[in-house]
């Protein structure tokens, strides 16, 4: 039996054990079966190899979500001023019109998604704290991936849906009755994993950027400080991340998303059925457009914006023309492989680094920041006698043109700068304020009456 067969065949008996473990269909994220498979689990984390093989299991499902199929860079997008549903889906529709129903389809992948990511992280974190006979270097990694990956799924669930479970055990008997946490107790569970995995993690994953290392947790660690207004921080975390990147300068905006990037902090690569990202073919598949941006995005872009004609294409849909994100070019089943699904990468660092400082009122420093994003994007740069008032401002624009249709930012930033009602309101004549999180699944509280709805549902 061959080295590599060994070790498929470890992480199978894994991935079969955890999924019957976690992942049965008609049962909620937190219903857990009793834990049948310890001894298997216990064989799995016997070597580097196959606990090598059971955390490369975690990212497989990862990319099994929605999440990563394209559906949080939607759905959030649908929420925000971003994009436009052109199908009949009534899910987007939802969306897309703040009248969200509590058996939305959408945002109930989002959900499972995320847990189900999380219980497999929590899953390797028990076997890896019952080794004894990894490597001390292995197990450290390995440690700090799982830790990353549970904080990364915990960070977007909070940021949908407010107070939810922190799910940190794989113990039925806990997960069964589990009740929603606060926000402030999951953000502080965030940090920790994250702090520790920015401990654990070499500086260059062996594996590459498609999966984490230490300046990856470092990038996710400024974001979540940015997101907390702990600003000195989130302002020395992006700067440790972009000075371990040489300050180079950012690559041209046609080559952002491809193989090799350098611009890449993680991005998460396709799994063995499909050559490139699924985001592509989730926005427009075999001439078929499901979504578009809207006009207020369209007409952000300043004249000459490199972005605008880089990642951004039109197509003619029954007979009207359209603009939809072409972050993306290359189809999500045609080979040659040739880009990955960008998760984190050095802009964002920038802008959260220049947001930091100038909410420390340190303009001048900010503004060097954000004319290294306006510079790649062919246009002129800001002043540094600018006031603060302008530079917040002009921090929102560039991250709007620089982060659309990535992972939910503007979403997200228009939730945490207390900026959704004044934007959204106008163009959404069904606004209302509770809108800004999206419902507890109603199968999901049917299954555990523990679990309490968001406020407006």
């Amino acid at each position: 039996m061959s080295a590599t067969y060994i070790i498929r065949y470890k992480f199978l008996l894994l991935h079969s054990a955890v999924l019957m473990l976690l992942f049965s269909s008609c049962k909620k994220f937190t219903e857990i079966d009793p834990p049948k498979n310890r001894i298997v689990t216990t064989q799995v984390f016997s070597d580097d190899n196959s606990a090598n093989a059971a955390i490369s299991g975690i990212y497989y499902q990862l990319n099994s979500t929605s999440m990563a199929q394209g559906y949080m860079t939607v759905n959030a997008g649908l929420s925000a001023d971003e994009l436009n549903a052109l199908s009949t889906s009534t899910d987007a529709q939802q969306l897309q019109n703040n009248v969200i129903q509590v058996n939305n389809g959408n945002v109930l992948s989002l959900w499972t998604g995320a847990y189900n990511v999380i219980a497999q992280a929590n899953a390797c974190l028990d076997g890896l704290n019952a080794s004894v006979s990894l490597s001390a270097a292995k197990k450290s990694q390995f440690t700090g991936e799982s830790k990353f990956l549970r904080a990364f799924c915990h960070f977007y669930l909070t940021n949908l849906f407010g107070d939810v479970p922190l799910v940190l055990t794989t113990d039925f008997n806990q997960t069964d009755t589990m009740q929603r946490t606060s926000q402030a107790k999951v953000y502080q569970q965030i940090l920790q994993d994250l702090q520790d995995a920015q401990n654990a993690l070499p500086e260059s994953n062996p594996a590459g950027v498609v999966r984490v290392s230490k300046w990856a947790a470092a990038a996710l660690l400024a974001r979540a400080n940015l997101y907390g207004q702990n600003w000195a921080t989130a302002e020395t975390l992006a700067g440790s991340v972009i000075n371990a990147f040489g300050n180079q300068p950012l690559p041209d905006p046609n080559s952002v998303f491809l193989i090799g990037s350098a611009e890449a902090i993680w991005q998460l690569q396709p799994p063995s059925y499909a050559s490139n990202p699924f985001e592509p073919n989730t926005i427009f598949s075999y001439g078929t457009l499901y979504y578009s941006v809207t006009d207020g995005l369209l007409n952000s872009f300043e004249t000459g914006d490199l972005r605008r004609t880089a990642w951004l294409d039109s197509t003619y849909y029954n007979g009207a023309l359209y603009y939809y994100p072409y972050k993306y070019k290359s189809s999500t089943y045609q080979s040659p492989s040739t880009e990955y699904y960008m998760i984190l990468r050095l802009a964002e660092q920038y802008l959260i680094r220049a947001e930091a400082a100038a909410h420390q009122n340190k303009v001048s420093v900010a503004v060097q920041d954000i004319n290294v994003i306006r510079t790649r994007a062919g246009l002129g740069g800001l002043s540094s006698g600018i006031s603060q008032t302008d530079c917040l401002l002009a921090i929102e624009q560039e991250r709007r043109v620089e982060l659309f249709a990535e992972w939910g930012h503007r979403w997200l930033d228009l939730k945490r700068t207390g900026n959704a009602a004044a934007v959204l309101s106008p163009i959404k004549p069904a606004w209302i304020s509770t809108g800004v999180l999206y419902p507890v699944p109603v199968s999901e509280i049917k299954l555990n009456p523990h679990l309490s709805q968001n406020v407006g549902y």
